[in-house]
């Protein structure tokens, strides 16, 4: 329905925008965390966002280095 869908939109946003400025802030922990978030709420999506592909990057990168 359509408020779903704007409350996965806000999720969406809301979560990407944690995720960069925990990432900008260093804070690998919560960017992690905030990407994690993101990349299960958008799990069943076909989409090409640039945000998810920055999330995949992002966790690649994380689960290499521990």
């Amino acid at each position: 329905d359509g408020q779903g869908n704007l409350r996965a939109t806000a999720d969406f946003r809301g979560l990407y925008g944690a995720a960069r400025a925990a990432t900008l802030a260093a804070d690998q922990k919560k960017a992690r965390s905030y990407y994690t978030k993101l990349m299960a709420l958008t799990r069943d999506a076909d989409s090409t966002r640039p945000a998810i592909a920055e999330a995949k990057a992002f966790l690649a990168v994380a689960s290499n280095s521990n």
